[in-house]
């Protein structure tokens, strides 16, 4: 038996709608490159920084992960619309609009982290930059209260700091789960459009309070109360917050998406109009 080479190229059918796989891969593709902070990190983090750093960085990728999410959702309305008319997905169009991340919730942690600096500074330069004295100030431990004394100065530094971030963190966990709030009205709008065209909707899954705070989390809260780390209730549940709306909400809402998009592509393969 020989073999007889050919000079015949074989080339792969070209896609009956480009457009629709390349959705497909963007709804694929994860929603920031940069994994939300683990509690290691954050521990680390924030505990050099007095809980100014997670403040600064946290709302920044989230804004970025959100505004992410609304470009590859815009681009899914816009081949709905290509295949079933602009009217059909307008309401839908419209929720997505309203859901977008504002800078506004970005530029209020990092007013309340440069008051907290400031804060901090005043407290250093007043105290003759004793570090010994604010580390007390801060980072007290419990066991310590009945040998060394509080100051009212020490007092109201301390309490001023533990405001300032438990509103700061807590206000961060609020303007995110307004957004997930605003994506589920996207997500119910969209699924009737995903009906009307027979398919299953796709799955949506609300990120939770308390319930997505890990078991190592409740340790470390735990340790930090141990030296009057107050604010870390608040870290604990943004941490979790952010993490589950990123790695399972969004993740897992795009995906089902992509896989609707794949099914209408193979029922209907002709590219739209």
């Amino acid at each position: 038996m020989t073999f007889t080479p050919t000079q015949r190229i074989f080339q792969p059918a070209l896609s009956s709608d480009p457009m629709g796989e390349a959705l497909v891969v963007g709804l694929h593709r994860k929603a920031n490159r940069r994994r939300p902070w683990g509690v290691a990190q954050t521990i680390l983090g924030a505990g050099l920084t007095f809980g100014i750093l997670p403040l600064i960085i946290w709302p920044m990728r989230f804004l970025d992960s959100a505004n992410f999410e609304n470009r590859q959702l815009e681009d899914l309305l816009d081949w709905l619309a290509a295949r079933r008319g602009e009217a059909e997905i307008a309401a839908a169009r419209e929720a997505l609009k309203r859901a977008r991340f504002s800078s506004a919730g970005l530029m209020q942690s990092w007013f309340i982290a440069a008051a907290i600096f400031l804060l901090i500074v005043e407290f250093v330069v007043k105290s003759g930059f004793n570090w010994r004295s604010l580390l007390l100030a801060t980072y007290r431990p419990l066991f310590l209260d009945k040998h060394v004394g509080v100051s009212l100065r020490e007092a109201l530094f301390f309490w001023s700091w533990v405001l300032a971030l438990c509103i700061a963190y807590s206000l961060h966990t609020l303007h995110m789960g307004r957004h997930a709030r605003k994506m589920k009205v996207f997500a119910v709008r969209i699924n009737s459009i995903l009906e009307a065209a027979g398919q299953e909707p796709a799955y949506w899954l609300s990120p939770t309070i308390l319930m997505g705070v890990p078991t190592l989390w409740l340790m470390a809260v735990f340790v930090c109360l141990l030296f009057s780390g107050l604010w870390a209730i608040p870290v604990a549940v943004a941490n979790a917050y952010h993490k589950e709306y990123i790695l399972q909400t969004n993740t897992d809402f795009r995906s089902d998406l992509a896989d609707r998009v794949k099914t209408i592509m193979s029922s209907n393969p002709s590219t739209p109009q």
